[in-house]
């Protein structure tokens, strides 16, 4: 049986969100969206999801960039 894919959705665009949340769970992934770089962070590291879909350029314009950075950082994010 194979098993069911965590996605985390970051970005400032609350309408994005929901619709590419709501597109997801039509597919069955698990999803958690979050709007800011630094919520982002707080539920990749609570979640450790297997996929992120990051807005690159959110509330200052590298967010997103740094975000990605300091996942990759992370023990989890290096998979």
């Amino acid at each position: 049986m194979a098993q069911i894919k965590k996605i985390l959705l970051v970005d400032d665009d609350q309408d994005l969100l929901e619709q590419t949340k709501l597109i997801l769970l039509s597919k069955e992934y698990i999803v958690e969206t979050a709007d800011t770089a630094e919520e982002g962070y707080n539920k990749f590291t609570e979640f450790l999801p297997d996929a992120l879909l990051i807005d690159l350029m959110m509330e200052e314009h590298d967010s997103g960039f740094i975000l990605s950075h300091k996942v990759r950082k992370h023990p989890h994010g290096k998979n």
